[in-house]
This record gives C-alpha cells, structure tokens and sequence, in this order.
C-alpha cells in the first residue's frame, strides 16, 4: 500500500512538471506569460518639462531686440502664438510713431495726410487733422487770391510773371498752365507771339541805299545784316522806323549766329521803352537770352548776363558770376572787348563786394585794358584817376 502511494505521487509530480514545462514553452512563443509570474509594478519616472518652441525662443529675442522688422516677422512666422496679436500691435504703433516723427520733420500738409490715411486712430492723429483743416481753409482764400491774379497776367505773359506765379500759386488751379508757359519760354526763348516767323521777308518797302543789300543777307539768314537792318528800322535810317521789325530782326540775329545781338534783344527785354508795344519787361527772359548769345561767344551778350547776376535781375544775385562774365566781356584789351566790362569788373575787385575781395592790382589791369579799347571813356578815366 505504502509502495502504491508512493508511485501515485511520483506520477502526480511528473504530471505537474511536464504541465509546467509546457506552459513555459507556450509563454515564449505567444508572449503572453501574465499567468506565470506577478506583474510588477513599473518604476515611477521624473517628471519632465516641455522644452521651449521655436516661437517661444523668437518671441524671447524679440522682445529684447524690438522693431517694426522683428515684430512683424514675428508675427507672420508664429501667426498662431499667444504672442502674435501683441507683436503686430507693437509693430503697427512703432511704424505710426515714426511716420508722425517723420511728417513733423518734413512740415508739409501732404505729409501729415499720409500720417492720418495710415494711423487715424494714433494719439497724434487729431493734431494732424487740425493743422489739415486750418491748410484747407487757407488753400481756399490762397486759391482766390491766385485766381485774381491770374486774370491780371493773362495780359502780360512773361518769364517773370510765370515763375513769380508760381512761387506764390504753385499747386493750384492755373499751375499747370503757368508751369507750361514757363516752360515753352524757357526752351524756345526766341519765339515771341507778336514776331513775325523767320520765314517771313524783310520788307522792302520804304528801304534805300545799302539797306536793300542788308534785307537780301539777312533773308538768306546772314546774322550780320539782320542786326545792321534791325538799327536802320529802329533809328529810321534809310528805313521807315518801326518797332517790330527792329525787335523782329534783332532777334533772328540772335539765332542766325550773330550772337552780340542776343545781348541787345536782353537789353530791350530789360528796357521795352526802346521798342515800344512790342515786348514787356521781362527779367529772367532776357537772362536766357544773353546767357544763349554769352555761351556762344557774344561778349556783349556776357556783359549783359553779367549785369543780371550783379543786380539779381531774372537770375539769383552772385557777384562771383558777375565779375567773371564781365572780364569776359573785356576781354584783357583784345580788340573785340567791350571797354563797359573791363570798367564793371575794375570796379568790383576795386570796393570789394560779397564774396569778392578788394585787389587793386587786378582792378588796374582791368581799367588800362579798358582804355585801350575806348581811351576816352570818361568812368574808365575817372577810376583810373583813383590809382594815382
């Protein structure tokens, strides 16, 4: 009995490690071994913080580094951020800052609409819209006052006229038209409207002597001629006197290479008396026209610009420009020297003026050239006298 129980337990335990054995094998395979052994529980990790975003680093450097640029790259790069909406108000405040900083600075009305199209709700806007309304109101009374003045110079339309039109007016309603006038007379100071075209002959009638010879070289575009008639037409020497043609020739001498002439056509510009009802005064033409016969060697056209940046006439006053055209007028005694100019520059370097320094020596070389071209010339003379 004892032997039986004994081979009974053997058999049991055999059982139960080849049961064991089996579940083993099957643990391996399924990966599923929850029923061999007690879970353990895991060990409990550190808790870890999240790392900053790229738009938080950005927003960091921004904020240390803030401008309009950095602000609104910000703001389209990290357009999701808790921080995009603040950037963009930063940027647009900065952005209107500079803009009022830079309208106060240019002082112009144009400006500060800008100012007020772009930032109308900055703290600055209402001052802007202030100083808009006063502009307004002023520009209203401006534009009547211009329109009054306009009416008056449809009757004498000249350089002068233009552009002191302009200094005041410029902007309104009859600007445009000033500004064309100005401009048709600055590159064609030539053409006057009562002038008869160059295309048109000289008329004979009434003409004698060498004057028929005159009027057939000038038609044939002979500068000469056309100056030697123009004197017989003003004077009424061997030709009936008339104003316009005198005018009318000096000025297609002038552009006929004749360019001593363009110096006359300035000095009637400058006193219209000598060929009344043809022309008015006008200043800054005339300082076209002698600078256009200067620049083509007409010394007496020299002299005549000169005298214009003497006295500010049509150009800005430069006594430095002044002299230097009036030796060129004199030309140190050469025989085609104007004496006048040795004398106006001998006087200016002998007082002294604005930018010009007294030099005696210079002055007396310039009055002894004078005389040499016009020995009686009583201010050459008298300012030779003065060197004594």
């Amino acid at each position: 009995m004892r032997f039986l129980i004994l081979v009974l337990a053997a058999v049991l335990a055999a059982m139960a490690s080849s049961q064991a054995s089996a579940q083993a094998e099957d643990c391996e395979n399924t990966k599923t071994c929850s029923t061999l052994a007690p879970k353990k529980s895991p060990a409990t990790k550190p808790r870890q913080e999240k790392p900053p975003s790229r738009c938080d680093r950005m927003w960091s450097d921004t904020r240390q580094d803030a401008s309009i640029t950095t602000l609104t790259s910000f703001y389209f790069e990290c357009s999701e951020h808790n921080k995009a909406d603040d950037a963009l108000v930063q940027a647009v405040a900065m952005r209107c800052d500079a803009l009022w900083d830079a309208a106060t600075a240019d002082g112009t009305v144009s400006a500060l609409r800008d100012f007020v199209r772009e930032c109308p709700d900055h703290q600055k806007a209402y001052v802007a819209n202030a100083s808009i309304k006063i502009d307004d109101e002023n520009r209203k009374v401006l534009e009547a006052q211009c329109e009054g003045q306009w009416q008056q110079l449809q009757f004498t339309v000249t350089l002068d006229n233009m552009r002191l039109f302009l200094s005041h007016c410029d902007g309104t309603k009859n600007s445009k038209i000033a500004r064309i006038y100005a401009s048709e007379m600055e590159t064609r100071p030539l053409f006057f409207q009562k002038v008869p075209p160059p295309s048109s002959a000289v008329p004979r009638s009434g003409l004698s002597g060498f004057n028929f010879a005159y009027a057939d070289k000038c038609d044939r575009g002979e500068g000469g001629a056309c100056a030697a008639l123009a004197h017989a037409f003003r004077e009424g020497n061997r030709a009936p006197k008339n104003n316009l043609w005198a005018f009318a020739l000096m000025v297609r001498a002038c552009s006929n290479n004749y360019p001593d002439a363009c110096g006359t056509v300035a000095d009637h510009l400058k006193y219209p008396d000598v060929v009344q009802g043809v022309v008015v005064r006008d200043f800054a033409r005339a300082a076209i026209i002698a600078r256009y016969g200067c620049d083509r060697g007409g010394l007496y056209a020299c002299l005549e610009y000169a005298k214009a940046y003497e006295f500010g006439l049509g150009v800005g006053r430069n006594i430095n420009s002044a002299v230097a055209l009036y030796e060129r007028s004199c030309a140190f005694g050469q025989s085609n020297g104007i004496a006048f100019g040795c004398y106006y520059a001998a006087r200016i370097w002998q007082e002294g003026r604005e930018g010009v320094e007294p030099d005696p020596v210079r002055a007396q070389r310039l009055v002894d050239a004078g005389l040499q071209l016009d020995p009686e010339n009583s201010y050459l003379n008298d300012l030779s006298a003065k060197f004594d």
